[in-house]
Parts: C-alpha cells; structure tokens; sequence
C-alpha cells in the first residue's frame, strides 16, 4: 500500500488488508496493489485506488464579547454543515445551515454567555462538531436620586465590573457644575449646590467602548424668609415673603423677654394695629418662619418700638395777655416763673413794688408787669436760647442746642439733617436716660461742635416721664 506520493505505507500477505491498518491511514488517496504468483513462478498484478477523508469542521468567533461574526469550516466539500446557538443554561437558541451564522441576528442577541456548534456530516455518514463560546454585554447604568428635592443621595449602577463609571450635574441651562468618577455623588458635593434646577448624570463605558447613560432630575431649594417693618417705631404694618410657594409662612409677636404675645399665618399681619394698642409702651420682636415640604426651617427676626404719641411741642411764642391767667394754674409754673427771676429779671420784678418809677418814661411798662400781662415777654428768654443757633464756628461741626424744659413729658428730640440730600429724621431720647448718663457729669452733655456726644447711642428710645428736654442736631449751613 502506497500513498500518493509512491511512498510504501505497508505490505503483507493474504486477501484481506487489516482492518487496524487502515483505521490507522491518515487523511489522504492511497494505493493498494495484490500481486498473485503462481507454482510456476507466474505473477499478475492489480490496483486499487481509495481515499482516507474524515469530516472536521471548525467555528470561529471573532470576539469574545459582543461579537459581530461567527463562522464555521467543513473539510469534505460535499459534506452537510449546520450550527446550532444555545443559551448559558443549553437551550437552543436558534440553529441553521451553512458556515456563517447571520450578523443581524447576532446583533439582537440580549446580554448573556452563547455557545455555538458547528457540525459537519460527511456523505459516508460521519459526524464531526466543534464549538465556540462567547458572551454578549452591554453598558447599560442606571441613576436614582432618593429625594426629588434637596436630595443628600444620588447613585449610579454599571452592569460590567470592568466598565468605568462617571457622572456629571448640569444646572437647567445645560451647564456642567460639578463631575466625578465613581458609583455615588458625594454628599458633601450635594450640600454644596446654589437652589436651583439640575440634572445628574451616570455614563458608563464598557471595556468595548461602547457607553451608555442614565439621567435623573432634581431641585435643591432652601425657605429663606424676608420680614419687613414699615416704621421702626409704631409700626403699621409688618410683611414677610417666602422663597418657596409651597411652604408655610408664620409669625409671632414677642415682648422683650421672649414671651409669644400674638401668633398666626400668612405673610402679612393683617390687624397688627389693633393687636398693638393693647401693649405697653417698650421694645418688642416681630419673627417670621417658613417651613418647607421637606421640614427645613428658616426665621428672621427684627424689632419695634412701641411709645406715646409724644408731639415735640413748638418753641414759646409771647403769650398774648388774656392767657396770662391761665400759667398760675399749674402748680409748679411759678416755680418756673421764679426761674427768669434768678436771670436777670429780678430787679424789674421788683419794679412794680415802688410806685415812684412811673415817673420815668419807661417805668410806665414795667408798671403793666405787675399785672403779669407782659410776664410772657420774659418767657420770650428761651427765644434768646435760640441764639447758639447763630453761634457761628469757625468750623463746619455740627451744633447740639438745649433748646426748652417743660415738666410735663421727657424726651429729647433728635434731628438729623443730611447735608447732601437735606433730608431730616427724627428720634425719641428718654430724658430720665440721659439724665442718669449725665449725673454728676456735665462733660458728657452734647456741646456746641461736639459730633461724637456720648449721647448718641441713646438716640431711638422713648418713654414718657416728667421733664422734657428737646435736643436738636444739625448741620450749621
């Protein structure tokens, strides 16, 4: 037996080839040749030719993950080839003819591990397989935010271990913010952001470089209530605001001690003049406090004064005669109209005692004041008070002018004018406050230039007690 090259393979004798031997004949076209040799040395020769094929196919995946071609080889051409597509758990998938497994249905495979099977069946009857595994995967994350407000968690998921997984916050204007690696938006980043609008999200990239992303939208927003007080003193009206339409907004009075007093709801306290009037006179808080959806709380509070409705009254004018009569009737105007006398008026008090001064031509007036009818003319000395307002400096300070006291009220009136805009305020002072400032302390009380008097952080206080002190301050131009 020769192969086809002529190269003797084997020999023996007998009728038959061994059946060992040719099982043992590789792939390939032989020869045999039986040779007879008769008695008388005669010998006849005939061949044979046969060929050895046995079917051994292949499957070739062209990646391991996520492949896009599968293909298969025969090695007798007339032989039949067919693949069969089973599932991780054996199940066949899908099976068909042929050495290529078709793309488009590879291209719908969901995520998993596949094994494919090529056989091949020769015209003889054999039987040969081989197969091929492979896996498909995709990035396929996942984002979710635990609060759709103020939320202190935002996570995202990978489907693959080997993937790379990132985020980013945008605000509504599609801006970034802020951006990281990793499965969790930290914390700290979170507490970090402006109100506003945002949006997160979770990229991942497989090792294929194929990506897939994943969104979540979120609001971050905080109560920050505003209070307004129109007046400071004897307010009218008190408003708040709140930054979030669905929060709660309430406010409450309080005394000086912190007592609740008054209580409600709404941005506005509608009867606040009437809860008012039942209050002493004294300082007083107004707080308002918004409490968000999410529980978050914020307050403001600001103060208020409540006094008398205290009129400054107008420098003394020369009381006409007829209202002479009616300073005797308070008890202690004669001890005030005593007072001129330890001006200089006592000796033309004592004027009218001797009845010889008529006969100068000017005693005939100071025979009127006994009737006290031009009495007022020397009450017009608090008009020479005002003459500090012509003191002229050689400087621009400003002037500090005791101007009048009266026994009835205390308070020291404060007027402030602006000297770019000629505007003016004015400010309530007790006098029993500045009388304890000043006691046996004349230096501290306001002098003519003296722009930083220690009575200045007194200014914006008012009671009502027995003597009444007007202090103005203005600019001398």
């Amino acid at each position: 037996m020769k192969d086809e090259s002529g190269k003797l393979i084997e020999s023996g004798s007998g009728t038959d080839v061994p059946t060992s031997l040719l099982d043992k004949l590789a792939i390939g076209t032989y020869v045999v040749t039986y040779t007879e040799m008769s008695p008388e040395n005669e010998t006849h020769s005939s061949q044979g030719e046969f060929t050895i094929r046995h079917p051994e196919t292949t499957t070739t995946v062209n990646k391991p993950f996520n492949l896009d071609k599968i293909t298969g080889t025969q090695t007798i051409s007339d032989s039949e080839l067919v693949w069969i597509l089973t599932d991780a758990q054996g199940a066949i998938i899908k099976s068909g003819t042929g050495s290529d497994i078709p793309t488009d249905f590879l291209a719908q495979l969901k995520p998993g591990s596949y094994h494919v099977t090529f056989a091949e069946k020769s015209p003889e009857g054999e039987m040969h397989t081989s197969t091929g595994d492979f896996i498909v995967r995709h990035p396929e994350t996942t984002t979710t935010v635990n609060k759709p407000f103020n939320p202190n968690n935002i996570t995202g998921t990978q489907t693959m271990t080997e993937s790379e997984l990132t985020w980013v916050i945008t605000d509504k204007n599609g801006a970034e913010v802020m951006s990281g690696i990793g499965s969790e938006v930290p914390e700290k980043e979170l507490l970090a952001l402006l109100a506003g609008d945002y949006t997160v999200t979770f990229t991942e990239i497989s090792p294929e470089d194929e990506t897939h992303s994943s969104h979540d939208v979120f609001t971050v927003r905080h109560p920050e209530a505003t209070l307004t007080i129109d007046k400071n003193i004897n307010p009218e009206k008190i408003t708040g605001t709140q930054t979030i339409e669905d929060s709660t907004l309430t406010w409450e009075i309080l005394d000086i001690e912190g007592n609740v007093l008054f209580s409600g709801s709404g941005s506005e306290i509608s009867n606040l003049v009437e809860l008012l009037k039942g209050l002493d006179e004294g300082s007083y808080f107004a707080t308002l406090t918004e409490t968000s959806p999410e529980g978050e709380i914020h307050s403001v509070i600001n103060g208020f004064q409540l006094v008398s409705e205290v009129i400054s009254p107008p420098l003394p004018e020369p009381t006409p005669p007829d209202k002479t009569n009616e300073q005797p009737e308070t008890n202690e105007q004669p001890e005030t109209n005593e007072q001129p006398e330890t001006n200089e008026q006592p000796e033309t008090n004592e004027q009218p005692e001797t009845n010889e001064q008529p006969e100068t031509n000017e005693q005939p007036e100071t025979n009127e004041q006994p009737e006290t009818n031009e009495q007022p003319e020397t009450i017009e000395q608090p008009e020479t008070i005002e003459q500090p307002e012509t003191i002229d400096s050689s400087d621009d300070s400003e002037e500090f002018i005791l101007l009048h006291e009266k026994e009835e009220f205390s308070y020291v009136e404060y007027e402030v004018f602006d000297e770019n805009t000629a505007d003016s305020s004015q400010t309530i002072v007790p006098a029993s406050t500045i009388a304890a400032t000043t006691k046996n302390n004349t230096s501290l009380l306001p002098k003519t230039g003296d722009k930083q008097s220690p009575l200045l952080p007194l200014l914006g206080i008012a009671v009502v007690a027995s003597s009444l002190v007007m202090l103005r301050r203005r600019n001398k131009n």
